[in-house]
Formats: C-alpha cells, sequence, structure tokens
C-alpha cells in the first residue's frame, strides 16, 4: 500500500489561513502521509484525482467562501465521480464571532460531498472544521491558538484517507 497523498488548498488574504494550511500539513505528516499545500490560484482542479484526501481553506468572506474558492470547486465539476469515497475537510478564519464562520466549512464541505467525498470532522475541536478567530489580525497569535485543532484535523484527514491509499 502507497503513501497518502493529501492536498490542501488554500486562499489566504492575510496570512492566517496559509498558517492554518501549514498546521494542517504538520498534523497529515505526523501520520506519516504526504502533504502538498497549493494555494488555490495554483492548484490545477484536475489533480484531483491523483490524491486521496483534500483539504481546503478559506478565509470567510461574507458569511462564505471566498470568491477564488468557489471557482477552484466550481471547476472541480467534470470530476465527478471520480473523487467519490476520498477523504476532505475544511477550515476556515473568521474576524467577528458570529460571521458566519460554520455557514463556510458547511459551504467546503457541499461541495466535497457533490463528489462523493467522506467528510471528516473534529469531535474535540469543530465539529465542522478548524475555525481562528481573528478579531486583531495578529497572526501569529491566531494560528498560535488554533495550530493544535489545525494539526488534529490534518491528522484525522490523513488517517481516514491511509484508509484508502491503496484502494482508488
Amino acid at each position: 500500500m502507497g503513501m497518502a497523498k493529501i492536498l490542501i488548498v488554500y486562499d489566504s488574504r492575510d496570512g492566517v489561513v496559509y498558517g492554518m494550511a501549514k498546521a494542517v500539513a504538520e498534523g497529515v505528516g505526523g501520520e506519516g502521509a504526504e502533504a502538498v499545500m497549493e494555494d488555490v490560484t495554483a492548484a490545477e482542479p484536475t489533480d484531483l484525482v491523483k490524491y486521496v484526501g483534500l483539504v481546503v481553506g478559506s478565509p470567510c468572506f461574507l458569511a462564505g467562501m471566498t470568491g477564488k474558492t468557489k471557482e477552484f470547486l466550481d471547476a472541480t465539476w467534470g470530476l465527478r465521480g471520480r473523487l467519490d469515497g476520498k477523504a476532505g475537510a475544511a477550515f476556515t478564519s473568521e474576524r467577528h464571532l458570529a460571521g458566519g464562520a460554520e455557514e463556510t466549512l458547511r459551504a467546503i464541505h457541499a461541495a466535497l460531498m457533490l463528489h462523493g467525498m467522506i467528510v471528516q470532522g473534529d469531535v474535540e475541536g469543530g465539529p465542522f472544521g478548524a475555525v481562528a478567530f481573528d478579531p486583531t489580525g495578529e497572526r501569529e497569535d491566531v494560528v498560535a491558538e488554533e495550530g493544535d485543532s489545525c494539526r488534529r484535523l490534518g491528522a484525522r484527514v490523513a488517517r481516514l484517507a491511509g484508509r484508502f491509499a491503496g484502494g482508488k
């Protein structure tokens, strides 16, 4: 059975989501899987078939994912049926306590589920995915506080995806 490869696609406007993506990658690597990080503008949707897992991170803008993240996910439509059974998850950052972080995560989940992907949550942290609350814009503090939940999410996705690494 080969090493599970997990793609982490992120959009980061101020560095918070990028820092979260790095922590997710650490969690993936800690489980012996290979983490590949790509900015959403550089990621190729057709490459998703090469991975057994996909983790998507986006800042929460207007209670949803960014336009670039939505554009990337929309471009995966031609892959319907080819991502079935792969592991997926989401993470986000938010500046306002009730600003829509859960809506952002659920919108990303919906796109993954339309492909038949298995969405991984976290019973110890945010059940829908990792969320960084950043009211001040102090990136380092936010990533330090939420790093554990991001690493845990990455580890959980890697373990789930590892079950499929030798399959599809």
